[in-house]
């Protein structure tokens, strides 16, 4: 019985963070899409081209997971947030350094670390 629950709690632990990454994505996918069409923010300070560049990385990200967000493993939730973040952290950077300051407005998920999962309801 106490195997049994042991491989539970492994299950449980890897849907809670397979949960966790889509809800990153999800949540960096949509606040992405707000400030480039914030036309008081980056929608005004960024080129067509690479606000068209941003968008489609965007609704991609947000087609993967309307596609695949009950199917898709931890790993694939990472790879397309790494995918996403590819095509923003240039852009964005570049976008900043234009302007002479540092790229505070976007903030990847990435880098954070694990210490702030305290804050996260448990499943």
């Amino acid at each position: 019985m106490v195997e049994e629950g042991e491989k539970y709690a492994e299950q449980d632990e890897e849907l809670r963070k397979t949960i966790l990454a889509k809800n990153e994505l999800e949540n960096q996918a949509h606040n992405l899409k707000n400030q480039i069409n914030d036309e008081d923010g980056w929608g005004a300070k960024l080129d067509a081209e690479d606000k068209e560049t941003l968008l489609e990385a965007v609704e991609e990200a947000i087609s993967f997971i309307e596609e695949n967000g009950e199917t898709a493993s931890l790993e694939e939730f990472q790879e397309e947030q790494e995918k996403l973040t590819k095509v923003v952290s240039p852009i964005v950077s570049k976008m900043y350094a234009s302007e002479g300051g540092a790229s505070e407005g976007y903030h990847d998920e990435e880098e954070d670390d694990d210490e702030d999962d305290w804050d996260h309801d448990e499943l």
